[in-house]
């Protein structure tokens, strides 16, 4: 039959495998892939053998060669991970980023390696490769503004671009390169920092020689079959009861963790790591944010059965507490209201003696969460206080 023979010359012609774009062909062949499987003979073992990776060609102390050992094995589970974690490389020209970036493109799922990138590539390559995306020089890859709005909004999963017709998902791991952070701390609180320096070594091994790449090649074939065997039975680990994390280094506890959840001594010791993370984070709040929680905590806990704080009493309060801490305090009740509000703290009304906030049960566990949450300075916990209690209890059995 005619319409029989069209059919199956159409069928032909059409290929078994997706019709890739022209760049995302070219993106491909920069891709370290696995060229098998191999045994990885025990978890142990093959987080040593990536530490001496990093030993071989890196100078990186012990606690840092953790912290990039998980992250490379958290980029074979993307799709298990609650949120992207991001490795941020910190320091001078010729500190080591640019090598800490070809071993981690080396040794990353799909690692991919780029020193400059635009906003329409980002989308297209994240949302078809799903690679580990590494960015050098990134303070000079495309526009600075859009990329870190990009970056900030791929951290999370579910999250979709929608532009034109296409929508798109960029989720997935990053690696930056800075001589210093940008300031973005809502970016910055997303990333585990690895200050870099200057090295003495005369030992060091290229990640480009000829054994290296051979190792790297051995390892990617481990860490798949790694993910092979693990894939289905990874869970999110549980945050050891005696280390206090934020929210957002939480995410990055679960995230590094998740491939060795079970193992309790590791899971420990990159808790530690990471609470020790706030010396390099700048704070989340503003000078103003902070200091009305600041205030209101106090108040919290000099009156706990008030349901009300006069905006007037408030913003002397705020004044006094920036002015000692020497930032300017040049405040009225209006811009006091703004900030109220821009914290979600947005239950006022006006009485005969001016507006006042209600403080009602929920606003109180509310302003606790962020003293905890954004780790506000002055906020010390109260044995007396039963939200206090409640809050420490929550903490320690996430």
């Amino acid at each position: 039959m005619p319409g029989a023979t069209r059919l199956h010359n159409q069928s032909a012609a059409r290929p078994f495998w997706p019709v890739w774009p022209a760049p995302i062909l070219s993106s491909l062949r920069h891709i370290c892939l696995p060229a098998g499987c191999e045994s990885y003979g025990g978890i142990e073992e093959l987080l040593g053998d990536l530490s001496s990776f990093f030993t071989s060609c890196l100078d990186v102390d012990l606690n840092n060669q953790v912290l990039l050992t998980a992250f490379v094995l958290s980029s074979w589970f993307r799709e298990k991970l609650p949120v992207a974690p991001y490795l941020a490389l910190l320091g001078p020209p010729g500190s080591g980023k640019t090598t800490a970036m070809r071993i981690l493109s080396l040794l990353c799922r799909r690692g991919l390696l780029t020193s400059d990138i635009t906003s329409a590539a980002f989308y297209d390559v994240c949302h078809r490769l799903g690679p580990s995306l590494l960015i050098d020089e990134t303070i000079t890859a495309g526009h600075l503004r859009t990329l870190l709005h990009l970056l900030r909004s791929s951290n999370s999963p579910g999250f979709v671009s929608l532009r034109k017709d296409r929508a798109q998902v960029a989720f997935g791991l990053k690696v930056l390169a800075w001589i210093e952070l940008p300031n973005d701390a809502a970016l910055n609180s997303r990333c585990v920092i690895i200050p870099m320096h200057r090295t003495s070594r005369s030992d060091l091994i290229s990640p480009d020689d000829t054994r290296m790449l051979q190792f790297a090649k051995s390892l990617r074939m481990r860490l798949l079959q790694f993910r092979f065997e693990n894939y289905r039975i990874v869970a999110v680990p549980k945050v050891p009861a005696d280390v206090r994390l934020s929210s957002r280094a939480l995410d990055l506890y679960r995230a590094l963790a998740l491939p060795f959840a079970k193992d309790q001594s590791l899971c420990k010791l990159l808790a530690l790591l990471i609470s020790s993370q706030r010396q390099f984070q700048s704070r989340l709040l503003s000078a103003t944010q902070a200091s009305a929680v600041r205030v209101l905590y106090l108040l919290i806990h000099v009156d706990p059965s008030a349901t009300i704080c006069r905006l007037s009493g408030l913003t002397g309060g705020m004044r006094a507490d920036l002015a000692s801490r020497g930032e300017p305090s040049k405040l009225n009740e209006r811009k006091v209201g703004d900030i109220l509000t821009s914290l979600g703290l947005t239950n006022r009304n006006r009485m005969n003696t001016g507006y006042v906030l209600n403080v009602e049960r929920c606003d109180r566990v509310r302003i606790h969460e962020m003293a905890r949450d954004y780790e506000v300075d002055g906020t010390g916990q109260n044995q007396n206080c039963d939200i206090c209690k409640a809050t420490t209890h929550v903490v320690a059995s996430e």
